[in-house]
């Protein structure tokens, strides 16, 4: 896999949803190590979120490294979700949200990185790039 987007878009993809993957886990792990009082009254099952979405990034960098392009799609779905649920929050929300639009806005690298792979998947496959 090359660290260049344009001689393997494809592998470049999937290298970055890895990286990627890791950013939930660590933000997930930080409330194991905080004390009891600090945690909030959020749910137990609440905990277990960042580990899921890490693992469906994971997932996806899987799909997009063995060129699914199905895999890609939903990525783009899942990216775009977070996009618009982060907006959403950071807009509708209360004030100290605001600040939210700005990690709303980073979720539309992956997804121009996923779309950059699924072209190069149809170019691969002999079809026009849309």
């Amino acid at each position: 896999m090359s660290n260049l987007p344009d001689q393997d878009p494809i592998g470049h993809a999937a290298k970055f949803l890895w990286i990627l993957a890791i950013i939930p886990v660590i933000f997930g792990s930080m409330t194991f190590f905080l004390p009891p009082d600090f945690r909030g009254s959020a749910p137990s099952w609440a905990a277990s979120l960042p580990f899921v979405v890490a693992l469906l990034i994971a997932l996806v960098g899987l799909g997009v490294h063995r060129r699914i392009v199905a895999a890609a799609w939903a990525g783009i779905a899942l990216f775009s979700l977070g996009l618009v649920g982060l907006g959403y929050a950071a807009l509708m929300g209360d004030e100290k949200k605001r600040g939210m639009v700005l990690f709303a806005l980073l979720l539309i690298w992956p997804i121009k990185k996923l779309f950059d792979a699924v072209a190069a998947m149809r170019v691969e496959r002999g079809q026009p790039p849309s």
